[in-house]
């Protein structure tokens, strides 16, 4: 496993797995530097990665950690950077977050130039999520899962379009489901939050299976349409 959080925050993601990694450190017998190299986390937020390495920190030695190896798996663990500048050398077999909700405009200008320059799908007035899923699609390990809280504007809007071309084309679409009926934060937020979940690459599925029916109908509805048009796992 290696997991990515590209807009880590307060560790929402990766912090629950804490104790089920050590424990599986334990059962195997290795060292707790086995650890340094399963997660990725960036935050671009300063304050917010120096509270979150402490947070790290003192969660693993609550678990048994050593206070040393704490430390050092911790600086490997979170990064505070830009992830849409970072440059990975490294695939993921899982990347899961929340990433940021900021408008076009919102965006300063020397920002915006470098992420269209970057980003095919951030053009149009696109929200900045839209070039959180293009990266991370990038940084996905084959057989790999992507799973997002975000805006469900990409299904339907025009500068969602790169992005639905991705997820028929490299891999399916495993759950979508709608929140906008939800309170889904703690504060309010009108961003319409869905929640999807994607695999890189197709499993071998005869064609008789409904759900993979279901999967290619949505592929060819969006060709034809332009918008993304199944919503959630059907129940058969």
């Amino acid at each position: 496993m290696r997991l990515l959080e590209p807009a880590a925050g307060q560790g929402a993601f990766f912090l629950p797995l804490l104790g089920r990694l050590v424990r599986s450190c334990r059962r195997q017998g290795v060292g707790f530097d086995a650890l340094r190299p399963l997660i990725r986390a960036y935050e671009i937020d300063a304050h917010v990665a120096t509270s979150l390495r402490l947070q790290t920190e003192a969660a693993l030695e609550a678990l048994g950690v050593d206070e040393t190896t704490a430390r050092r798996v911790t600086r490997d663990w979170i990064r505070n950077e830009d992830f849409l500048e970072s440059r990975p050398r490294t695939r993921f077999t899982h990347i899961v977050g929340n990433p940021p909700y900021i408008r076009w405009d919102a965006i300063p200008d020397g920002l915006r130039n470098s992420y269209k320059a970057r980003f095919t799908s951030f053009k149009q007035r696109a929200d900045l999520y839209v070039a959180f899923i293009e990266h991370a699609l990038s940084l996905l390990d084959e057989r790999g899962q992507l799973g997002f809280l975000c805006p469900g504007t990409w299904t339907r809007n025009v500068y969602g379009g790169a992005v639905r071309e991705a997820f028929t084309t490299l891999g399916q679409l495993k759950t979508i489901i709608d929140f906008s009926d939800t309170e889904s934060f703690e504060t309010s937020a009108d961003a319409y939050p869905h929640f999807f979940c994607f695999r890189r690459g197709y499993m071998d599925r005869p064609k008789s299976d409904p759900w993979w029916a279901a999967t290619r109908y949505a592929a060819r509805a969006k060709r034809s349409s332009g918008h993304f048009v199944l919503r959630r796992r059907p129940s058969f």
